[in-house]
């Protein structure tokens, strides 16, 4: 007896279920410029929106797989990105608790947003400091943050 398995139709054009990492590059990037961030730090934030508190070694575990940077939680605990929750009590045995800063959570939240086609990126100048096109790079965003929010009106 011979059976043959059933294939799975490969989908094409508009009938794709999933395609929201298609513009994934151009609001990475949109996000890193418009808050000085690093690719790290952007990874770092995505991973922890998720949590809703979070220890040292947490946030340690998250950044595990990065570039080795170990000031990278105290840089964003100083720039506002994350805020103490619960402070450390030895009397207690409780170690210090973290979260997201209402800031990083509305960072993260808009840019599941704009992945998902909800959001469109601004084209303001005084918005986003990549329509200014100060670099080539600017320049080269700039036209993919054009046609990007074309293509989903």
């Amino acid at each position: 007896m011979n059976r043959k398995k059933k294939q799975k139709p490969i989908l094409k054009g508009p009938n794709r279920q999933y395609n929201f990492m298609k513009h994934w590059r151009t609001i990475r990037y949109f996000y890193k410029k418009k808050y000085d961030l690093s690719e790290s730090e952007l990874e770092v934030l995505l991973y922890l929106y998720d949590e809703p508190r979070f220890s040292r070694e947490d946030f340690y575990l998250a950044s595990n797989t990065m570039h080795w940077d170990p000031n990278r939680f105290y840089v964003m605990r100083d720039r506002g990105f994350i805020v103490v929750w619960r402070e450390k009590n030895e009397v207690a045995n409780r170690k210090a608790l973290y979260e997201l800063s209402t800031k990083a959570k509305s960072i993260c939240n808009s840019l599941y947003k704009k992945l998902l086609g909800e959001e469109s990126i601004s084209e303001n100048v005084y918005n986003n400091p990549i329509m200014k096109g100060e670099s080539y790079t600017d320049r080269v965003y700039r036209m993919a943050i054009r046609k990007m929010n074309e293509s989903k009106k």
